[in-house]
């Protein structure tokens, strides 16, 4: 057994020593680690637990994930990360005009959620695909496109806000509705994500450490990484136990002893997060990772495409739940259909592509995590390509969500960052990489800094 883990245990080393080498660069750090946990840490963990039972492929894909996709992945962003040595400019808060219309239109669109989710019993929504199916059903779809907007941006949204109260001063006009709203976004949010989803709670805490240089030194410099992850694993941990024995009580992980509480709760979290357990079972059924499966890819544009040209086979494949180009090609292969089960950005490519797809993902998502890292160190205003990098951080965080339903939704969601981006704030005084108006005060620190 411990034969299958060497690939496993020698990346993992490998991760440690990038996520220490890029001290300073929150982004980076966080994306690796979230990409190793999803691909070597939870899969170890879950063969560990089940005894390798059905998972006699594990070093097989382990070690074509490792060296066609994770390798070239921290190559790349190593490369486009630290290629360009910049100075980090951190400002203090800044006088700076902010538009009074911004807030209430945010504001809207969260009083539209929470009518919503009263309304149609969607706040809580661990009822099931067939319940939740339900419950949206009945949900106009302008409506529906609304509430699911909140919560889609609410992680760019409550980090917008965050950086405009750090870096605008609060004699600003109109500064307290952005304080307001922003503290209206976050209890709505915790409470949502702390009632449906561990993985969303967390997400939202990260995407601030990425965001939030103060933050980010709180947690990685002054707790330090490891006892961060630590506590990161602990959160998890009683999260679950919370929501299984007390929110859901469905007897999951009833056991007679302390130890065999958290030894079923840890099985639980890592059977869920093996996102490449689906792939054993695909191996014995002929599945080609040096091939191509079109199948998916063109079955997702018609579902997409029908949304125009023919709503009844639109209705009709939302309602099978196939809307996914891993999902169609699993369920071709499979004698079974599966609908529910563990995925990641890599899996669609790597069923429709193979090998291939692998390496374009890692291109494609380093090139993509080095600027966003880049952009993000160097907040000089809320410039096009802060505000892009800021609405980019949550999707490539979230990455177990596919890579082809994540291009979809960024382009579904655009219109809350295009409207970001008109009412942004503007500085009373452009800033021109000089100090001489006094307005703009700075401090340089090196590029492995953090700013503030």
């Amino acid at each position: 057994m411990w034969v299958d883990q060497l690939p496993t245990l020698a990346m993992l080393g490998l991760v440690i020593w990038f996520i220490g080498r890029h001290r300073g660069r929150a982004t980076i750090q966080i994306q690796t680690l979230i990409v190793a946990s999803y691909l070597n840490f939870f899969p170890a963990l879950d063969y560990v637990l089940s005894g390798g039972v059905g998972m006699e492929s594990f070093s097989y894909y382990q070690s074509i994930i490792i060296l066609f996709f994770q390798i070239p992945h921290l190559f790349v962003t190593h490369h486009v990360a630290v290629n360009a040595r910049l100075k980090v400019v951190a400002f203090r808060p800044t006088l700076a005009y902010l538009s009074p219309v911004l807030p209430w239109i945010l504001c809207a669109l969260l009083v539209g959620f929470w009518l919503v989710s009263l309304r149609y019993e969607l706040f809580f929504r661990r009822l099931g695909h067939e319940g939740l199916q339900r419950n949206t059903a009945e949900v106009p779809g302008l409506l529906l496109y609304f509430y699911r907007c909140a919560v889609e941006t609410a992680y760019f949204v409550i980090a917008f806000l965050w950086t405009v109260v750090r870096c605008v001063a609060y004699q600003s006009r109109h500064h307290w509705l952005y304080k307001s709203i922003l503290w209206a976004y976050l209890v709505t949010f915790v409470l949502f994500f702390a009632a449906n989803s561990r993985m969303q709670l967390v997400l939202l805490l990260l995407c601030l450490i990425c965001s939030q240089p103060k933050i980010a030194d709180f947690l990685l410099k002054r707790i330090r990484p490891w006892r961060f992850v630590l506590l990161l694993g602990l959160l998890v941990l009683g999260h679950t136990l919370f929501r299984e024995i007390y929110l859901e009580n469905n007897e999951r992980i009833a056991a007679d002893n302390v130890l065999e509480l958290l030894l079923i709760t840890c099985r639980l979290i890592a059977a869920r997060l093996d996102s490449v357990v689906i792939l054993y079972q695909l191996n014995s059924f002929g599945f080609d990772p040096w091939g191509f499966e079109l199948s998916g890819v063109t079955h997702v544009i018609n579902f997409y495409a029908s949304f125009f040209t023919d709503l009844a086979t639109y209705d009709s494949i939302k309602a099978s739940l196939v809307t996914s180009p891993s999902v169609e090609v699993i369920n071709q292969m499979l004698s079974t259909p599966v609908v529910d089960f563990p995925k990641s950005m890599i899996l669609d490519m790597f069923l429709t592509f193979g090998v291939l797809g692998l390496i374009t993902t890692a291109i494609l998502m380093g090139t993509i995590v080095g600027l966003v890292q880049r952009n993000l160190l160097r907040f000089r205003g809320f410039r096009p390509a802060y505000l892009v990098s800021l609405y980019a951080l949550p999707m490539l965080l979230e990455f177990e969500k596919e890579l082809i339903g994540t291009l979809f939704a960024w382009l579904k969601w655009t219109p809350v960052l295009v409207l970001l981006y008109l009412l942004r704030p503007r500085f009373k005084r452009a800033y021109d990489g000089s100090n001489k108006t006094g307005l703009l005060p700075r401090i340089l620190v090196s590029a492995s800094g953090t700013g503030i």
